[in-house]
């Protein structure tokens, strides 16, 4: 009685790894480019309060937006400018959908 093995379930052309670059080759296309690499944008997200005394300026943000836009996992940096500190003992920021700053007085 004679054995016969099964045959190979590995494609040849698996033996070894597909060499890979940043770039595309000449037969493929980008579809698509990640946020990390494009720059952080550099102008500021500015809105002030109705009787002007206290304002927040949101840092890397596009010119003249209406909302400040974060990615996944984004860093929300800026400042509050106020008119009069002398006059403020604290200040809050809460960050959610929307932005609301506390101060007490």
């Amino acid at each position: 009685m004679s054995t016969v093995s099964p045959p190979s379930y590995v494609d040849p052309s698996l033996h070894r790894t597909p060499s890979y670059s940043a770039e595309p080759a000449y037969h493929e296309q980008r579809i698509a480019l990640a946020d990390r690499l494009r720059p952080r944008p550099s102008g500021n997200f500015i809105k002030e309060s109705k009787g002007g005394g206290v304002r927040l300026r949101l840092n890397a943000q596009e010119d003249d937006v209406a909302l400040p836009v974060y990615g996944s996992n984004g860093v929300v940096e800026g400042t509050v400018e106020l008119s009069k500190p002398e006059a403020v003992t604290s200040v809050e920021v809460k960050v959610c959908a929307l932005f609301v700053v506390i101060l007490t007085y």
